[in-house]
């Protein structure tokens, strides 16, 4: 297989899913923040777009820490949830990323 004609994420998937979870992370706390101070609503439609395509497992890993988180006292506060969001975000979309990439390798045999 000749690595300079396939693309960066099947070549580099973990790099590719750091990237995506930064930038995911990045638009959902942006998103956040523009819903509080009263944001205009072209400003959402990118972001919610990112949210609901390429940084769709990270965003499934941010809601699904965050339905479990407070249910018991272990999991409680904002520190907390903020790493451990952030590395089930991570642990999501590399293993999108991984997939993707062993598919992608198996085809271009």
């Amino acid at each position: 297989m000749m690595l300079e004609r396939v693309p960066f994420i099947v070549r580099h998937p973990l790099k590719s899913a750091l990237l995506v979870t930064l930038a995911s992370l990045a638009a959902g706390i942006a998103s956040i923040l523009m819903a509080d101070f009263g944001g205009s609503l072209w400003a959402f439609v990118p972001l919610l777009l990112w949210l609901g395509t390429a940084g769709l497992p990270a965003t499934a890993g941010v809601i699904l820490v965050a339905t479990a988180w407070g249910r018991t006292p272990l999991l409680s506060g904002i520190a907390p949830f903020a790493i451990v969001a952030a590395t089930v975000a991570l642990a999501f979309q590399a293993g999108v990323f991984v997939t993707c990439s062993i598919i992608a390798r198996r085809r271009h045999r």
